[in-house]
């Protein structure tokens, strides 16, 4: 009876799980499939502390984050003639948040006028850049398909120094013409910035500023990997005294080295 009662319960706990796909057997074995990753969208903003339009694309960020949580990241570029500061004995704009790796991502995709920006990179050459009232719709058209890659971040601080460690699950196979680019965003910096109808404002709050691109502006080649392979990328960086780290973040894209395309990007904050 007892033996029953335990080949019963067996069976009740087995057929109380999700329904088993007949071609996940194979020769009597459950083979278990990937997890679905979806795929996430990055948004680089060209922007400038001087830009008094710029303020709006970031409240447009802002606007599709909140449509899309959890699906949408944002790197704001501080480059081109909007964010050359003002001299040191200026009294305001003052603050330089030009990077190098920065100023090669906008020199190299040329933006001519601002607030522009590119979505995922799509449209390479020739419509790369767009405008931010078109942003929403673009995104929406790419969220909810699957990610070709998942990504995972980690990270260790060891006095001034931070090293990173990306790795790539494979969800499908791809060849090796991709590389995956790390860089430090900070938020929350409160700093000059000029805006349309209210002039040069000396507490306005700069978010998914990009802080460094760490290494190669154009990131580490990924081997050829199949479906279920995992392979691990390493990046290490000195950290700028003048990050405050309670309010950087690390984020790791993958992009098709053919037409710069980004498959997946993740997002972590560091501490």
């Amino acid at each position: 009876m007892k033996k029953t009662v335990l080949f019963l319960s067996v069976i009740i706990a087995f057929y109380s799980c999700d329904k088993i796909d007949p071609e996940n057997f194979i020769d009597g074995e459950i083979i278990v499939q990937l997890e679905d990753v979806d795929r996430k969208i990055l948004i680089e903003d060209f922007t400038g502390h001087k830009c008094q339009n710029c303020p709006e694309a970031a409240e447009e960020i802002h606007n599709i984050q909140n449509t899309f949580p959890n699906q949408v990241v944002a790197i704001a570029i501080h480059a081109g003639y909007f964010s050359v500061p003002n001299p040191p004995q200026a009294p305001y704009l003052t603050t330089d948040f030009r990077t190098e790796g920065g100023g090669e991502i906008h020199d190299f995709f040329g933006p001519q006028s601002y607030p522009k920006g590119m979505v995922n990179r799509s449209g390479y050459p020739s419509d790369v850049l767009s405008n931010y009232t078109d942003w929403a719709n673009i995104v929406s058209s790419l969220t909810g398909s699957p990610a070709k890659v998942g990504i995972d971040i980690s990270h260790t601080i060891k006095g001034d120094e931070i090293t990173i460690d990306v790795s790539t699950q494979a969800k499908v196979s791809f060849a090796a013409n991709h590389n995956v680019v790390v860089c430090i965003t900070e938020d929350n910096i409160v700093d000059w910035q000029t805006v349309a109808g209210q002039g040069d404002v000396s507490n306005y709050e700069h978010n998914h500023v990009l802080r460094d691109v760490v290494g190669s502006t154009w990131g580490q080649e990924i081997d050829e990997i199949s479906v279920g392979d995992e392979t691990t990328n390493t990046f290490t960086c000195i950290i700028d005294p003048e990050w405050n780290l309670n309010n950087c973040n690390i984020i790791a894209y993958i992009y098709d080295t053919s037409n710069y395309e980004v498959i997946q990007v993740e997002e972590i904050h560091v501490e």
